[in-house]
């Protein structure tokens, strides 16, 4: 789904460092791998409002901190806000019309996270 999701906009891509991994590999080395990968790019971490409670116990949390962008969304709802009128994944901003899938998508995965209960990332 999302490699389909990306190939609308040449801005994303997906990421697939994390498959064959050992377990136990932790969020800021998953950011780590990323950042060394694509040097350039500035990394953003979203997070719902439910996790930023936990983050301070995350490994590395401060160097996590320090190192990446932390969006926190609470419950808000998530749009797409584009002005190339991209429809289907996101809303034209100018016209105010559009479908936001790629906000639904990002608030259904967060609400999956929520009841994910892994709070030791």
């Amino acid at each position: 789904m999302l490699t389909g999701m990306c190939a609308e906009d040449s801005r994303l891509g997906v990421d697939t460092c994390e498959f064959g991994r050992e377990p136990g590999w932790r969020t800021f080395e998953t950011m780590e791998a990323i950042q060394k990968k694509y040097p350039e790019a500035e990394l953003y971490f979203v997070a719902g409002s439910d996790k930023l409670r936990i983050i301070p116990r995350w490994h590395r949390s401060k160097e996590f901190l320090q190192s990446f962008k932390l969006l926190a969304t609470g419950a808000r709802k998530l749009v797409e806000g584009n002005t190339w009128k991209n429809v289907f994944w996101g809303v034209d901003l100018r016209t105010g019309e559009g479908e936001n899938h790629l906000g639904q998508i990002l608030m259904q995965v967060r609400e999956e996270l929520k009841g994910n209960g892994k709070e030791n990332e």
